[in-house]
């Protein structure tokens, strides 16, 4: 399992994260629709926590199907197999690989409790290994880690029960994107499975019906945008820094930043950015107390040494106060990265264990 996990990533959106694999024979990275519906570009983040851009272009709803592709270079990662469906047996080991509630990466075993369980009028590998929002898109795998199913979440009602699209459907569905290749966002014909790269009511192929939705991105709202903008300004790529609804998180050197709504009422700057120390504590809490880091304020909790800004949301519209404010909430991530050092050299205290490591 340990070569397949380099293969999975976190699939990020300004609507929340879930999981994805890369497939090495056609370049491309494999996620259920439902994680990117709304999303045209993502980022996908490794295991090692190291960010790509990514572009949607091809989704099937109907069979919760999304493929990405990206411009950097994967050729390096292991191939995956897809397994024979026909050899999948009642009590067969398998594992869900993926990113559940946005944590690092995680595998859970369990055993086949159906391989074909009709849910919604459509047949799924149903598993009794935990499945939760966040895995979504990652595969179900065999005990020889050959791919026998994308996992999904989508049904919440199930409990103790886990679901995956076949890895059939999978095959189905890259054979079409191998038939038409499309290089921009497109998406595909419930009826007759064409690839349809333009907005409108019907299929030009067919004559279904087609939802012109599925072409529309998601409004980021007023405040994603001002925030998006200022991190533009810093040098920081905004899709990177996507982890949810009015929320950020990215390192800038080791440090971990996080920019997020509390309470609809502020917007917070923090990060975590060392451990505490028992020695040299009366010179090291002389410091957190002083007033050596404002406007940003140093604190502790359960151990940890944060770094925070906090705003409240009226002054970011506010013409007299929204540049100074955007400023301060975005260049934390420049304060952070000097502070987690200090602290280290000056008082020996080590670094967050969200720091990124070189």
């Amino acid at each position: 399992m340990h070569q397949i996990a380099e293969t999975i990533f976190k699939v990020n959106t300004a609507n929340g994260s879930g999981s994805s694999f890369y497939l090495k024979k056609y370049n491309i990275f494999v996620t259920n629709f439902h994680v990117v519906k709304g999303a045209k570009t993502v980022s996908l983040e490794s295991r090692r926590q190291d960010r790509f851009v990514g572009h949607v272009v091809m989704a099937d709803e109907n069979e919760d199907i999304a493929i990405i592709k990206t411009n950097e270079d994967f050729s390096g990662l292991p191939e995956l197999d897809f397994s024979e469906l026909s050899q999948l047996n009642v009590r067969d080991e398998v594992y869900v690989l993926g990113y559940p509630y946005g944590m690092p990466y995680t595998e859970t075993q369990g055993i086949v409790s159906s391989p074909r369980q009709l849910m919604n009028g459509k047949y799924y590998i149903q598993t009794d290994a935990p499945v939760n929002p966040g895995n979504s898109g990652g595969p179900l795998v065999n005990a020889n880690g050959q791919i026998i199913g994308i996992t999904t979440s989508k049904f919440t009602e199930a409990d103790n029960m886990g679901f995956a699209v076949p890895v059939n459907i999978l095959a189905e569905v890259i054979e079409i994107y191998s038939t038409y290749n499309p290089a921009q966002y497109s998406i595909v014909c419930s009826g007759c499975k064409t690839v349809i790269e333009e907005a409108g009511e019907y299929c030009n192929n067919c004559g279904g019906n087609v939802d012109p939705l599925l072409f529309e991105e998601q409004e980021l709202s007023a405040l994603s945008n001002l925030i998006e903008e200022e991190l533009k300004t810093q040098g920081i790529n905004p899709i990177l820094a996507r982890a949810g609804y009015e929320y950020w998180s990215f390192h800038s050197g080791s440090s971990l930043i996080r920019i997020f709504v509390y309470n609809k009422s502020y917007v917070y700057a923090t990060s975590p950015i060392n451990k505490m120390m028992s020695k040299n504590m009366p010179e090291l809490l002389n410091y957190l107390l002083s007033p050596a880091q404002l406007p940003y304020k140093l604190g502790v909790y359960e151990g940890e040494i944060y770094l925070s800004y906090r705003t409240h949301i009226s002054d970011v519209f506010n013409e007299k106060f929204a540049k100074r404010e955007l400023e301060r909430l975005v260049k934390l991530s420049e304060k952070a990265d000097q502070t987690d050092n200090f602290l280290l050299e000056t008082f020996g205290c080590p670094l967050s264990v969200e720091s990124k490591i070189a």
